[in-house]
């Protein structure tokens, strides 16, 4: 399912990306993706790459061919699940639990409730 194209289907860059804004991007996050490609960087053998979609799709092909039903998967959307991606990125970089473990979440909640620490009322 790869799609080659003739050099008159290929439209020019400038054309694509003449209206793409060029924003600046904040030092921390260059940093961060520096850190994440050194330290993801790797030699690519093509021996051992596998396409796990190609591989699911044929599965369910097949499935669906044999007569099974085929229920669909409930997507990222439906869990209501919502992840900060810099903090996500930031935890991965120093060892911590991507979703936030019990304890660093119990943790917050000692904090916020410390002996002595009012909140004043707003009217």
């Amino acid at each position: 399912m790869w799609t080659l194209r003739y050099d008159y289907e290929v439209r020019d860059e400038k054309d694509v990306f003449a209206e793409v804004p060029n924003p600046r991007v904040p030092k921390e996050m260059l940093e961060l993706a520096e850190h994440i490609l050194e330290t993801k960087a790797g030699h690519f053998d093509p021996k051992r790459f596998k396409d796990d979609y190609e591989l699911a799709l044929r599965k369910l092909v097949k499935r669906k061919a044999a007569g099974e039903k085929i229920e669909a998967l409930p997507s990222a959307e439906d869990t209501g699940k919502v992840i900060n991606l810099m903090e996500a990125l930031r935890r991965s970089v120093q060892g911590g639990d991507v979703a936030g473990s019990r304890a660093n979440r119990s943790s917050k909640k000692k904090r916020a409730r410390r002996p002595g620490h009012r909140h004043r009322k707003v009217a």
